[in-house]
């Protein structure tokens, strides 16, 4: 079972299978120094943890020794020279992760998958490059073990 998040607007509309309940939002991002921060909330018994909008960063309370699976993937825009126009395209996100006593892990360049296991009990900070996808649409899933 998951637990998925969906920013809309000005507030973060959280579904489970348990419940519908409501999370305020923060303000839109729209460049890198703008960050939008959503807590991660894993109902009792879901090992997955599901986000779609336009939040920047994720910050969650793990127990020591859990594996964590993170896959980001978003909205990008590219100039196409041929057509003179803007292109949307889906691409992946670069997760990394800040936690308790300095601990710290980055995905692969390029990728959209960062594994870790949690060093010590506490709150993780997840985050994502390049941070130029900051204020576009995203999807996150988190899993533990």
């Amino acid at each position: 079972m998951a637990t998925t998040y969906r920013r809309t607007g000005s507030s973060c509309i959280a579904l489970s299978l348990a419940a519908l309940a409501f999370v305020p939002g923060t303000a839109r991002a729209s460049a890198c120094n703008e960050e939008i921060v959503v807590e991660i909330h894993m109902a009792t018994g879901d090992r997955c943890w599901a986000y779609s909008g336009d939040a920047t960063t994720f910050t969650g309370k793990f127990a020591r020794g859990q594996t964590v699976e993170v896959r980001m993937s978003g909205e990008a825009w590219d100039y196409d020279p041929a057509t003179k126009k803007d292109v949307k395209s889906w691409q992946p996100r670069t997760p990394s992760v800040l936690g308790p006593d300095a601990f710290s892990a980055d995905a692969d360049p390029d990728s959209n998958i960062l594994n870790f296991r949690t060093p010590a009990d506490g709150v993780y900070r997840i985050g994502f490059s390049p941070c130029a996808m900051w204020g576009g649409e995203g999807d996150v899933r988190i899993c533990t073990k």
